[in-house]
Formats: structure tokens, C-alpha cells, sequence
């Protein structure tokens, strides 16, 4: 070791090569070459030097001090057998492999720190452990599903504390196909097949529709007979090994009657039910007359006004005690169960903050009748300057500040008119940087056992900091809808939320510290990191590679992707290449929509799944004797909650209000919903009126898209028929509890209109047809939808339907007679757009009603 002339010191290792300013660094950087035996106790990662071990167990006691629990980025460990070895031994159970690491940051391959040198100084790849190994069995350690990234996959400090963009290197991560995520299984014994053919064909990318089903008929649906449209799940389904097919015959085959031990077993078995409570007969908290004294408190400070311009009279029936009580209970039964932000069991409306207790009963007021609905609205337009004026709202304010005002905006963006839906907008930047100063973005609930404190204790600590990571999700979720759907800026990455996904709903519904800790054992692992699952479903093709989520999770992960597909497109649209290597523009528009199809096809086998599985459930009761339908008995406890946790109506609500919006999703991968909204007659978009020129540009790219690019205009026609379909099958249309889906019907509506009027007619068929009155405008919707998904995919864009034009004057005057029910001011102006596109003249005003 000696010092040269470049005032440097350097290793004389051979091969090592490396060069230190100081001589203390370059002692320390040799003893990497010795042969330390230095083991840590807990974990057993190994070390070469006893200072890095001191500091390893420093970070263990600090992250014990912090209840979580250590994520090392060390490389090398010590078995059982004493021997190193470079992959983490599990001291749990073996053969689990870890998940994998987050994203790195921005700066990752350029770090510099003396930790940084000495892991070089190995000669060590920091990403070599990234990705679980294609050789592992399909199952995950549970006890690192919770474990938060290593600081070396951090962003740089810009990022992380006031720029959270996302970064090339992040897509890199994200569509790196050189390895294989870890296999997330499935967990369920029948094969992974879809519920009915609702994935797409995508041009250019998928067969056509006639190649892959199994009729001429390419697009047809049947609920009964269940056909696969993409060949990665018909090569899944031919591959499958004789023993795999042997294990399903026999899961199939009728076992003998299980014993009552079994059976109580089976009853306790955690279910789920999309858009509704576990369990009908769940304790809502209840009101008391203080309480109503405390609201009425606050609504004299604020002094709202009402329509008419009278201020609000306090002894007005709307504001009684009861129908304070039935506005909660809407809250808890209407929106919380379509968006699980509030953690019902511990919430004490006496306990609660008066303002939050407010904005609660507002938005339930919204799913009452129409003079509660404007009750509401009314208060709401002066909730928001008392919120800021709140001693508890600050630059890290509590859970219960945030909460207020996320339901706030929710009431304003979808639940009020076009005033309110903007100043909702305009204070949506703010929640979002609440939610990243008070770190809900990483927050995670750990269920563990713990003898540290009483049950109860832990029960509250829990739902603490779950209520935290579903505040964040919730709001990523209506940021990317409105993003997506809205074409408004996008104000959260999916890179941000580094937490895991949501607990199942038994867990959450778990109406005790007791129900709690049996939930939370049947659950058995822990939820998965999003980003985990996120990367599954874009890198990999086989199914059993990705994870059996429960409905929650499935609709944050669908978001998730959307939100990549929003983010590209705009980095696209500024000439930016997203990531590196053969990704191009098309292949990741490609791989959008193949990952899009993907979770469709999860979500559709969950769907039969769930069902199949409460069903048989329900039998088993009736067999056993647990239930006597002829003498009308009650069940047992425990199983006598189960009959109320079975889906009375399954899973149509879930199944046509996430699958509308997977097809939305694929639409607005395959057309720009902003030019269609503009060549329909939309006078204002995003809050500035349309002009001419703003006209002219919209009409050049819709006509463009619809001739030019036949291929992504039929297929995003197809979707649109697929979502219209499948509400036109529901006596009401919409699905009352999905905030989405009135809009994402005015989108696909337009859609089929502008693929039909942006295209000139075909030789064959003469303008004079479009004059023919429509006469029954339900039989008439009913045949064009028929049309669409019957004709191929690839004769859609040439073969018409007899009426011309006018095919598409039906089908938008009973979208419109549906959209009329909705409370909505951003749905209204879309009926707007919709009348313009119809001719009254056409419609048969005397004969059937729509």
C-alpha cells in the first residue's frame, strides 16, 4: 500500500483496482478481502467486518424501536450448515423466496456513499437479487411480504421530498424482462380460465376474435360457456401437465361429508363481497342527540346558504337526528363499501371530530333523496375554509384532517355540480402533498402477533395505519380516474405508493380485537407490495406467476396500470423515450394492453372463484344439518354470519362496473377520449370553453384515427359495445355504487358514434336511410350491440349496419334516459353532448319508452 503522486491510496488487491482520498478508508476496504466470519444472530446476514455488523444490529434495534422490521441490503449470508452463500437463507420455512426489492431511484447506479464502495468492492451487482428465480416453487415468504425497500432503491432527495416523478430508471425496473418477477401464486385448485370472452382481441397484437373463439362469431359473450380470446391462457390451458389434470379431477370428485369440526372450519373461511358489507347485520355506529348538537354547532359557524338564498333553517326535518343516522348509515353502506377509507368498527361518531363527522353525513346525504343530495351540496360549498381554518390542519396533519378532506373532494368531483367539481380540482394538488408529508403513501399494517401489547391495543394501532395506507390508495385511485377518464393531469405515480396492498375484507370488517385476531390468522400472509404485483402483470406471461388478490387490491392494481399507461402516453407525446432497450412505442402499448387483458382474466376467474366457493359453502350447510331450510332454523355460531356473507346478487355490481372500466382502459390506450369528446359538439372541456380551431384540430384527429387507423378504432368500438352490452342487461343501467361508471358510459357512447359518423358511408348503402323513424329505441340499441359484437373484429370498420348513421341514434337516447337518474353535474353536461347527437325527429316519442 503506498501513496502515489495522484494523492490517492490504492487497494493492492489483485484484480481490485479500487482507490481511496484517505488511508482509514482504504484499511477498512481491505479487511473486505479478509476472511471476517461475522454473523448477525437475528437474521443471519455475514459480514467481513465487525463495524458493519455493530452497525447492521444498530439498525435492527432502531427498526425494533420503530415496530418494523429490518430490510438488509446485504448479499451474503450464513446457513444453517455455516456455510456463505449469496441468497438470503429463510428462517421461517424453506424453499420461500424473497420479493422483490423496489424500483431504484433516479440516482441508484450512481451512489457514491462509503456503503455504496464497500458492496463494489466485491465486485457485488446491486439489482442481482431483484427478482425472485424462474427455478423457485410459486410461493413467497409471507414474513417479507411487509418489508419496505432498501434505502439504496430510494430516489434521490429532489424526489423524494418535493419532485416524486417517475424516473427511466423506474421503467426500467418496471419492464425489465431479462429475469422473471417472483411467482405469486394463485392459491386456488381450479385451472385459471375466465369467466366469459370480455378480453379483448387488440389489434395488430391479439388474433383476431374469429381466430381464437371458438364459433365464427369472435366477439360472442355467453356467461356459460367459457372461451379464452388471448393464446397465452389457451397455451396455459394446453400445457398444463397430466398431473396438474389429475389433481383437478380428483378436487372435483365428491369427498365424504366432513365432520362438524370440518365443517365449523370451513364456514370460517374468509369470503368476500365486492361493493357491500360481510355481513348485513353489522353494527353502524349510531348517533346520539350530542352529537347532533355538535354538528348543528358547526353548521352555525358556517352558515350556509341555501338554493333560494335563505340561510339554512336548524330544525329542518333534514337535519333530525334520524335523518342524521340514515345518512350515516348510507355513508357506511353506499360509498365506504365501494371505497373502504373509514375503518367502521372503531370509528365512535362521539369521538369523532365534528368537521369529519360532517363531511361523512354529506356524502351519505348524496345517496339519499334529492333534497338531502342538495342539503349537502349546499354545506359542502362552505365546508372547505373551515377545514383550513381547523387548529389540526397543518403540513402533517392527523389522520382524521386528511380523511375530511378526501371526502370532501369526493362529494365535490362526483357527487355535486361543475363548480364544485372544479374547486375540487383546483385542491387536489394540496391533499396529495398532505398524504406524502404525513408518509401514507408507505404506510403498512403489520398484523403479526406481538406480546408487547394488549390486544385491543394492537387492534387500534393496526387499523391506525391501515385507515393511513387506504387513504392513500383510495386517492391514487380517483386521481388516475380522473386522469384517465377525465384527461386531467396526473398527480400521483404508482412508484409512490411503496406499501402493500389493502387486507382482506374479513380483516377489516372485523367487528372486535377477537374477530381481529382470528381474521388476521385465517388470512394466513400478508398482502403483497403493489409494485411487486404491478411488475407481475407487466412482465409476465404465465397466470400463475401473478397473485390471488382479493376485489380491493385487483381494482388498485387495475389503476396502477392505467396509470403507467397514462404516464407513457404523455412522455410519448413530448418525443421522451420511456425505457431503455427494445421497448418501443408500440411494443409498450402492446404490452399495456396484453397486461390490461391479463388482469381481466384474474379478475373474471376470482369472479367464479368466489362464487363457486360460497356456493359450495352453502351447500355444505344444507347437507350437513348446520342450516334446516324446512324448519327455518338458525345457524350456529360461527357459522352464522356466513349465509349473510354469501353474495345475495354474486358479483354483477363488481363485474360490470370494473370490467366497464377495464375496457375503458383499453379505450383510451387505443383513441384520444378528449378529440371525441370535442368532435361530439363538447362546448367546455376542463374548465376553458372549445374554440373553433380547438374544433377543427379534434375533428382532423378523430377522422384520422377512425379511417387511417381502422384497426384501434374498431377494436376501441368493440370495448365500448362490451361496456354498453353489459349495462343495457341491468334494469337501472348504472351501478349505483361505482362513481365511474355513468362517465365511462358517456365515453363509450361517443366512441361507437364517432367510429360510425367520423368514416364515410359505404358504396352499398345510400344517405337516404338514415331518415327512417326509429320506432322502438331499445330493440333498435339492442341490434347495433348485436351487430358489434358478432361481426369480427376485423370486418368491423367495413361492414355497416343497415341503418347507416343513424345506427347510433337509439343506442344514445337510452344512454341518455340512463345518465338523466344520476345526481352529477359533469354527467349532465355530458347529456348535453349526447341530445346534440340525436335527432328527435327519429325517435318515436308516442310509441315504447325508453
Amino acid at each position: 500500500m503506498h501513496q502515489p503522486q495522484d494523492n490517492r491510496w490504492h487497494c493492492q488487491h489483485e484484480g481490485c483496482g479500487r482507490s481511496f482520498t484517505r488511508h482509514e478508508h482504504l484499511q477498512r476496504h481491505v479487511l473486505n478481502h479478509a476472511d471476517g466470519d461475522y454473523t448477525c444472530d437475528r437474521c443471519r446476514a455475514h459480514f467481513k467486518r465487525p463495524d458493519l455488523l455493530e452497525r447492521h444490529i444498530a439498525r435492527h434495534r432502531r427498526k425494533d424501536a420503530e415496530g418494523g422490521q429490518l430490510m438488509t441490503r446485504k448479499r451474503l449470508w450464513k446457513d444453517v450448515d455455516g456455510s456463505i452463500v449469496a441468497k438470503r437463507p429463510s428462517l421461517a420455512k424453506a424453499g420461500e423466496p424473497d420479493l422483490p426489492l423496489s424500483p431504484p431511484g433516479s440516482n441508484s447506479e450512481t451512489r457514491t456513499s462509503v456503503a455504496d464502495q464497500e458492496t463494489h468492492d466485491l465486485g457485488l451487482d446491486l439489482t442481482d437479487e431483484l427478482f425472485w428465480q424462474s427455478s423457485m416453487p410459486p410461493v413467497y415468504d409471507s414474513a417479507l411480504d411487509n418489508q419496505l425497500f432498501d434505502d439504496i432503491f430510494l430516489p434521490d432527495t429532489a424526489s423524494s421530498f418535493n419532485m416524486p416523478y417517475t424516473t427511466q430508471s423506474n421503467y426500467n425496473w418496471l419492464f425489465d424482462l431479462s429475469t422473471p418477477p417472483a411467482p405469486i401464486p394463485l392459491q386456488y385448485s381450479q385451472p385459471m380460465v375466465p369467466t366469459a370472452t370480455m378480453v379483448a382481441p387488440q389489434a395488430d397484437a391479439l388474433p383476431s376474435p374469429s381466430t381464437t373463439s371458438g364459433s365464427k362469431n369472435g366477439h360472442e359473450v355467453n356467461l356459460s360457456t367459457i372461451n379464452s380470446v388471448t393464446p397465452r391462457l389457451e397455451k396455459d390451458q394446453g400445457t398444463r401437465s397430466s398431473d396438474d389434470q389429475g389433481a383437478e379431477r380428483r378436487s372435483t370428485q365428491r369427498r365424504d361429508l366432513p365432520t362438524l369440526r370440518d365443517t365449523t372450519s370451513l364456514a370460517q373461511a374468509l369470503v368476500e363481497k365486492p361493493l357491500g358489507l360481510l355481513s348485513p347485520q353489522v353494527q353502524l355506529p349510531r348517533l346520539d342527540e350530542l352529537s347532533r348538537e355538535r354538528i348543528l354547532g358547526l353548521l352555525e359557524c358556517l352558515s350556509p346558504i341555501m338554493p333560494d338564498g335563505s340561510s339554512m333553517c336548524f330544525d329542518d326535518p333534514l337535519l333530525s337526528l334520524a335523518s342524521m343516522q340514515s345518512y350515516l348509515d348510507l355513508y357506511f353502506t353506499r360509498f365506504n363499501t365501494s371505497y373502504p377509507l373509514i375503518h367502521l368498527a372503531t370509528f365512535e361518531p362521539n369521538e369523532a371530530e365534528p368537521i369529519l363527522l360532517v363531511a361523512v353525513l354529506l356524502l351519505g346525504a348524496t345517496h339519499a333523496d334529492k333534497s338531502a343530495h342538495q342539503l349537502a351540496v349546499c354545506i359542502h360549498d362552505v365546508l372547505r375554509p373551515q377545514i383550513f381554518s381547523n387548529p389540526g390542519f397543518n403540513a402533517k396533519p392527523e389522520l382524521w384532517v386528511l380523511q375530511t378532506i378526501l371526502l370532501t373532494e369526493c362529494l365535490g368531483k362526483s357527487r355535486a355540480g361543475q363548480i364544485q367539481h372544479d374547486m375540487s380540482h383546483l385542491f387536489h394538488g394540496m391533499l396529495i402533498n398532505l398524504i406524502r408529508r404525513s408518509d401514507c403513501q408507505i404506510a403498512r399494517a403489520d398484523t403479526q402477533e406481538s406480546t408487547r401489547e394488549d390486544l385491543d391495543k394492537r387492534w387500534r394501532t393496526w387499523a391506525e395505519l391501515e385507515q393511513r395506507k387506504r387513504l392513500a390508495q383510495i386517492c391514487f385511485v380517483m386521481d388516475v380516474q380522473h386522469a384517465v377518464l377525465f384527461s386531467q393531469s396526473l398527480c400521483m405515480s404508482a412508484f409512490e405508493l411503496r406499501s402493500p396492498l389493502p387486507c382482506h375484507q374479513a380483516v377489516w370488517e372485523a367487528s372486535s380485537p377477537a374477530e381481529w385476531r382470528v381474521a388476521c390468522a385465517q388470512q394466513k400472509k400478508q398482502p403483497p407490495l403493489l409494485l411487486a404485483v404491478l411488475k407481475a402483470y407487466l412482465t409476465t406471461p404465465d397466470a400463475t406467476y401473478r397473485a390471488a388478490l382479493d376485489s380491493l387490491s385487483r381494482r388498485i392494481v387495475l389503476h396502477a396500470l392505467m396509470s403507467i399507461s397514462w404516464d407513457m402516453t404523455r412522455r410519448d407525446q413530448t418525443s421522451l423515450r420511456v425505457i431503455d432497450g427494445d421497448i418501443s412505442v408500440r411494443s409498450w402499448r402492446d404490452r399495456m394492453s396484453k397486461s390490461y387483458n391479463a388482469w381481466k382474466e384474474d379478475m373474471d376467474f376470482f369472479v367464479q372463484h368466489e362464487t363457486n366457493k360460497t356456493s359450495d359453502q352453502a351447500a355444505l350447510r344444507v347437507s350437513t344439518g348446520l342450516c334446516n331450510p324446512d324448519r327455518g332454523t338458525q345457524e350456529p355460531n360461527p357459522a352464522s354470519s356466513l349465509q349473510s356473507a354469501l353474495p345475495q346478487q354474486g358479483y354483477e355490481d363488481f363485474i360490470v362496473a370494473y370490467g366497464s372500466l377495464y375496457h375503458a382502459a383499453q379505450i383510451c390506450l387505443l383513441a384520444e377520449v378528449l378529440d371525441l369528446q370535442i368532435y361530439a359538439g363538447a362546448r367546455h372541456i376542463l374548465g376553458r370553453p372549445v374554440t373553433r380551431a380547438d374544433y377543427t384540430r379534434s375533428q382532423k384527429v378523430v377522422k384520422r384515427w377512425a379511417n387511417e387507423c381502422s384497426d384501434s378504432a374498431a377494436s376501441a368500438a368493440w370495448h365500448s359495445a362490451m361496456i354498453l352490452r353489459e349495462a343495457s342487461q341491468r334494469s337501472e343501467g348504472i351501478v349505483a355504487h361505482s362513481y365511474h361508471h355513468p362517465w365511462v358510459l358517456f365515453l363509450a357512447t361517443l366512441t361507437i358514434w364517432s367510429f360510425f359518423h367520423a368514416r364515410p358511408l359505404p358504396p352499398g348503402l345510400s344517405a337516404a336511410d338514415d331518415d327512417e323513424v326509429i320506432w322502438n329505441p331499445k330493440e333498435h340499441m339492442h341490434a347495433l350491440l348485436e351487430h358489434m359484437n358478432t361481426t369480427p373484429l376485423d370486418k368491423l370498420a367495413v361492414k355497416w349496419p343497415q341503418s347507416g348513421r343513424n345506427c347510433t341514434v337509439s343506442l344514445t337516447a337510452v344512454v341518455v334516459d340512463w345518465l338523466s337518474k344520476v345526481r352529477w353535474g359533469v354527467i349532465h353536461d355530458g347529456m348535453a353532448v349526447l341530445k346534440g347527437l340525436i335527432s328527435s325527429r327519429l325517435i318515436n316519442e308516442g310509441g315504447e319508452s325508453i
